[in-house]
């Protein structure tokens, strides 16, 4: 995804099933970069300064990444 400085994103998490007692760990390659938080039942990502840029999910043994530019 590509992003403006400044804006925010839903970074589109489905985790299944949706009461899982796994722990959720979020692993962000320039956290001074972007950030990410949960709001309206789901995770977003808000850019702070250009770049390029992954954010990892880990979900119990599972994983996903997104690759973040930001403009």
């Amino acid at each position: 995804m590509t992003l403006e400085v400044g804006n925010d994103a839903n970074l589109n998490v489905n985790i299944q099933p949706s009461d899982t007692t796994d722990s959720l760990y979020w692993d962000i390659s320039d956290s001074s970069a972007l950030s990410v938080y949960k709001s309206s039942g789901g995770y977003w990502v808000h850019a702070v300064k250009a770049g390029s840029y992954t954010v990892t999910l880990y979900c119990g043994d599972k994983s996903c990444t997104s690759y973040i530019t930001i403009k």
